[in-house]
């Protein structure tokens, strides 16, 4: 039930979540270390409407991954991202049928924006570092962690070099691992079984994760100990 202290708090909190959002794009890294602060400290604000640290995080990351030269299969991914504009989504959902998923976020993200390397590389670095670092965060916080320990370990996932390295030139595993992660936080089984579907139409390989989680499942392994 919205009462009206809940909707007088909404309104008085957009204003402040958007002034959030340009500052992430301006000042990234200070947003990012300021967001991870109030979050540990968060009672001692007076507003509990904060941008998440998983949020200023991942998009920190991922307007540093849009500065990375292509090589290696990100040379590739950015040919058949610019060949999707000729293509209907339609053509597209055909064309990749087999992992149709990252194909059809990439051409809706070029019809939103643009056909460009940048909108490739920023959109889906955010699309895999955001749902991974809220899921951990998540997960995190339903097993009993404190806000430092989840803090502590965002940081430890979000700053590994292997994951940063990888995370463009395997951006399809990336984004489908991330997709996978999401649906292992979520309580409700058909949505976490709907994230285990777009985490396999994203990148087949998934299969074995999925797998793993219902053998674990099956020999009542905790959630903690399979992770």
């Amino acid at each position: 039930m919205v009462t009206h202290s809940n909707l007088v708090k909404v309104i008085y909190s957009w204003p402040l979540w958007i002034f959030g959002v340009v500052m992430c794009f301006m000042f990234p890294l200070l947003t990012a270390a300021l967001s991870c602060l109030v979050y540990v400290n968060k009672e001692k604000f007076l507003s509990g409407f904060v941008l998440s640290p998983a949020f200023c995080i991942a998009l920190s990351l991922s307007l540093l991954n849009s500065e990375k030269a292509a090589e290696g299969d990100l040379i590739s991914y950015l040919e058949y991202f610019k060949e999707l504009e000729d293509l209907s989504l339609v053509e597209v959902s055909l064309l990749y049928i087999r992992e149709p998923v990252f194909y059809v976020l990439a051409w809706i993200f070029g019809q939103l924006f643009s056909f460009s390397d940048f909108t490739f590389k920023f959109c889906f670095s955010f699309v895999g570092y955001f749902p991974l670092l809220f899921a951990l965060e998540k997960i995190m916080l339903d097993t009993g962690y404190n806000r430092k320990q989840i803090i502590t370990g965002s940081l430890l996932v979000a700053l590994s070099a292997t994951v940063f390295a990888n995370s463009l030139h395997l951006i399809r595993q990336f984004v489908s691992i991330s997709f996978f992660m999401l649906a292992l936080s979520s309580r409700d089984t058909a949505w976490r079984y709907s994230g285990f579907l777009l985490a396999f139409l994203t990148h087949v390989s998934t299969f074995f994760l999925i797998g793993f989680y219902f053998i674990a499942k099956a020999e009542k392994i905790s959630k903690f100990l399979f992770l």
